[in-house]
Formats: C-alpha cells, structure tokens, sequence
C-alpha cells in the first residue's frame, strides 16, 4: 500500500531558498552583498589550514586552547562560548531552543533572512516593526511589538541590510523592560564597528551575543 510522507506545515508553506550563485563567473563579479571578499585570507592562515588538512584533518579537533584565545579576544570566559559552524547554525540552535510553535520572536524589519527562514520552519513568527525612510533604528516601536507570545528579541548591529546601528543605552533598555526574555544581538560586523555589547553580559542574564569569523577573516 502506497502511503505519502507527511511533511510539516510549517515547512510545506515555504519557498525555496534561492542564492543567485549558479552559472556565474566568480572572477567576473563579486556578490558584495555575500560579504564575498575582493581579497582572500591572509597567507598565515590559509598555511595554517593547509597544515591542519595534512596531519590532524581525520581526528576531532581540541577545542580547550581555541576557546581560551577566543575568550581572551572577546573579554568572554571560555565556559561561556560555543562554537558552531557559521551564525546560521548558532541562530537555528537558539531559536530552535526558544521558540515553540505558533510562539513569536521581534525584529525589526528587513533584517538578515536566516532569522525569517528559520522561524517559519519552527511555525513561529517574526513580528516587528518596518526601519523608517531614514532608517533610523525603531526602538520605541519594537518594544510595542513585544506581545504574550514573544520569546526572544533579536537586534542585528549594525543591521544587515540596511546598516543601522543599535546604541548600548537601547540594547540595555530592552534588557531592562523585558528581563524574562532573552535578548540576542548579532555582532556579525563586531570587527568593522568596535561597538558591542559585551560588557553587559555580566548584568544581564537574558542576553544573548553572535559573531562570527566569515566577515572580517575573509572565510566563505
């Protein structure tokens, strides 16, 4: 007897992702919207790459002594950082860790898409409100947006697409105003910026931080 797979709703709704990466000529054009960049790692590192791929490549890494370095560039102690493989996958585990179906996350929109894609396949829902003509960041309006069914806000400094910065005094606000609710601030431009948020961990046990390497290290 012939029987059909059952498939989730929520993931049945959704539309392919679609990157404009097929049939093009990487040498002709890059997708600076990618953050693709025009110059590659820098040579110590790839020769670091190169090494790891000839000797340890089959064996699971350590990971005691990176975290510590990484603790001692973020001012994080180690115990306090995970490591996951791009902020695709540290979003996923977060909201997948948060948000239950029909539960509701606030953005202000538009912002990085990983953010949409992963809460429709959840069955959740992004709600905030729209940046301004002038792209100011809309923080009075995003409190507002906050609702029974929200269990997570996201603020992505400086914003991807638009740019638009999220100052300390706003971040510390929301913390403030909604202490049972986690706060998650992607830092993914953290190295071109200087500004984040950091310090406040200690204070805030609802906050949440990303970054990662692919933008200032050149990685794809």
């Amino acid at each position: 007897m012939k029987q059909s797979i059952k498939v989730r709703d929520a993931i049945s709704r959704m539309s392919p992702y679609q990157p404009p990466l097929e049939n093009r000529n990487p040498e002709a054009f890059l997708l600076m919207d990618f953050n693709e960049s025009p110059l590659p790692p820098p040579p110590g590192v790839i020769k670091k790459i190169s090494e790891f791929l000839n000797s340890h490549f089959h064996i699971y890494p350590i990971y005691g002594d990176f975290l510590e370095k990484l603790g001692n560039y973020s001012s994080v102690p180690a115990e306090n950082l995970l490591l996951t493989n791009g902020s695709d996958q540290a979003i996923d585990i977060i909201m997948r860790s948060l948000l239950e179906n029909g539960e509701e996350a606030a953005m202000v929109q538009p912002g990085f898409q990983m953010y949409n894609q992963t809460a429709g396949t959840l069955g959740c829902k992004l709600n905030g409100p729209q940046f301004p003509a002038d792209f100011h960041f809309p923080h009075q309006e995003l409190k507002e947006s906050v609702n029974t069914k929200t269990r997570l806000i996201v603020l992505i400094n400086p914003n991807n697409p638009t740019g638009t910065s999220v100052s300390l005094e706003q971040i510390e606000d929301l913390l403030q105003s909604f202490p049972d609710i986690p706060v998650l601030v992607d830092e993914a431009y953290y190295e071109f910026t200087g500004e984040t948020c950091v310090s406040l961990l200690s204070s805030y046990p609802n906050l949440i931080v990303i970054r990662i390497f692919f933008q200032s290290a050149c990685f794809t």
